[in-house]
């Protein structure tokens, strides 16, 4: 019997979305076309690979054996095409990688403009988003890897981190309000949006010295967004210097800390014993070469 390897993967999809509607759109496929051919699937095997109810989708036990088959077989299909630019020695086709939004637009157009016309069969495909939802992008091989500012310790089990660079940052605040006592004790936070167990802000404690009345005031996950706030005079903000140096140079920002040296870790997630592919390995020299 000749399996059907898009039936195969169509399988897949629906087992591991656990159901037909969020596996359709995984897919980008109408959802009575997906149910067709899991259906045409099972008929040809001679059993039903899965339990279907009003509300979900589960695996019948010849469901789970087939589902780790499919596993294996298109885990070995991924590691064949991150092999094919190692095997040709040539940079080129998709790059599935997620980061920050400052980190895609700021760090990442410049190396990008000059890595295509050096490798222009190369595609990169940004994903930018909050880190819980990019790791489970790596976790579920959507993403080959994601670079972040701040992971959450419980992403840590799931996905391989390491220190990536390190990226000075600036505190500032809207130059207009550098004698509005409101504003410099208005620190706009980031991480504890992600994280909600995060008790310990280690540039708030330093600016706190200064400023002992200073707290958060204001969250956001975005960083452009953090940047317009700070612009816009709500608080105090600590930015990638890459993101602020214009306008420190313009005069619109001023720097609060700067006898004190603000460094963070852009760290690197990856899934577990997974070699990163040719082109990854390129975008990432070329990012290391430019370090800030």
């Amino acid at each position: 019997m000749a399996i059907n390897i898009l039936k195969l993967r169509y399988f897949q999809a629906v087992a591991l979305e656990g159901s037909f509607t969020r596996a359709a759109q995984a897919l980008r496929i109408a959802q009575p076309s997906l149910s067709k051919m899991v259906k045409e699937l099972e008929d040809e095997l001679g059993f039903p690979l899965l339990e279907r109810s009003t509300r979900q989708v589960g695996l019948t036990t010849q469901g789970e054996k087939v589902l780790a088959h499919a596993n294996r077989i298109f885990q070995e299909v991924e590691t064949l095409e991150k092999s094919l630019g190692d095997i040709s020695h040539q940079v080129g086709g998709p790059l599935p990688f997620g980061t920050g939004d400052l980190v895609a637009s700021q760090l990442m157009s410049p190396l990008l403009e000059r890595l295509l016309k050096a490798h222009p069969t190369l595609y990169p495909v940004v994903q930018t988003g909050t880190a819980h939802a990019l790791a489970s992008l790596v976790v579920e091989r959507k993403l080959e890897f994601a670079l972040l500012f701040h992971v959450p310790e419980e992403l840590r089990e799931t996905v391989e981190v390491s220190r990536f660079m390190q990226v000075p940052f600036d505190l500032v605040v809207a130059k207009d309000k550098l004698r509005d006592k409101r504003v410099l004790e208005s620190f706009i936070g980031s991480r504890e949006v992600d994280a909600q167990s995060v008790r310990r802000f280690p540039t708030l404690e330093k600016w706190r010295r200064r400023q002992p009345g200073a707290s958060i005031k204001v969250s956001t996950n975005c960083l452009h967004a953090h940047l317009a706030m700070a612009r816009a005079g709500v608080g105090v903000a600590v930015l990638p210097r890459f993101a602020v140096s214009e306008d420190l140079k313009r005069g619109k920002l001023v720097s609060l800390l700067k006898d004190e040296d603000l460094l963070f870790d852009l760290k690197l997630l990856a899934r577990r014993s997974a070699p990163l592919s040719l082109n990854a390995q390129t975008l990432l020299a070329g990012l290391t070469a430019e370090a800030p």
